[in-house]
């Protein structure tokens, strides 16, 4: 037998994004509405409440729980950055539970948007976060990062981008 080389996956440059996440939300109970460029600190651990829409850049510093309840539209790219040593999974994850959109970079429109415009083609850059989606995920526009991807329950979606998979829980599909 032949021993195959060991994987180097792609190493993630978040400067261009941190840099566009102009507004902070340091809110922990975030109300239904639309949320533009916005940059979580860590241990923030917010729930989206539902019907929320996010536009742009949603850059997440770690550690952070993020919940996104119900009817939720994403049209944009989620960064996150390196979880600090020793941190557990759970410190670093991002859930959407319920009926979830997710649109690329090109559909954003309007002049507070031409710079985020201009990264096409990636939609989550997470490798040290876990993401769970669960319910009716309707589509995933853009290259996905993440340590590990879960899938739950009338996943009847269009993935389009490639998934890269930074730990060893890997990509799970059920139901």
């Amino acid at each position: 037998s032949v021993d195959a080389p060991p994987v180097t996956m792609p190493t993630i440059n978040r400067t261009p994004y941190k840099s566009l996440a102009t507004t902070v939300m340091n809110s922990a109970s975030p109300a239904a509405g639309t949320y533009k460029n916005i940059r979580i600190p860590p241990n923030t651990n917010p729930t989206f409440s539902s019907s929320v829409t996010i536009q742009g850049v949603m850059y997440v510093q770690a550690p952070n729980k993020i919940y996104f309840n119900n009817n939720v539209t994403f049209t944009g790219i989620i960064v996150a950055d390196d979880p600090p040593a020793g941190s557990p999974d759970s410190d670093n994850y991002i859930y959407f539970k319920n009926n979830m959109t997710f649109n690329g970079v090109e559909q954003l429109t309007g002049d507070e948007f031409s710079e985020v415009r201009k990264l096409p083609g990636v939609s989550v850059l997470c490798p040290g976060f876990t993401m769970e989606f669960k319910n009716n995920m309707t589509s995933v526009a853009g290259i996905m990062a993440l340590k590990a991807l879960t899938a739950k329950n009338n996943v009847d979606s269009t993935f389009m981008g490639s998934v890269l998979i930074y730990g060893d829980a890997g990509l799970d599909f059920k139901n």
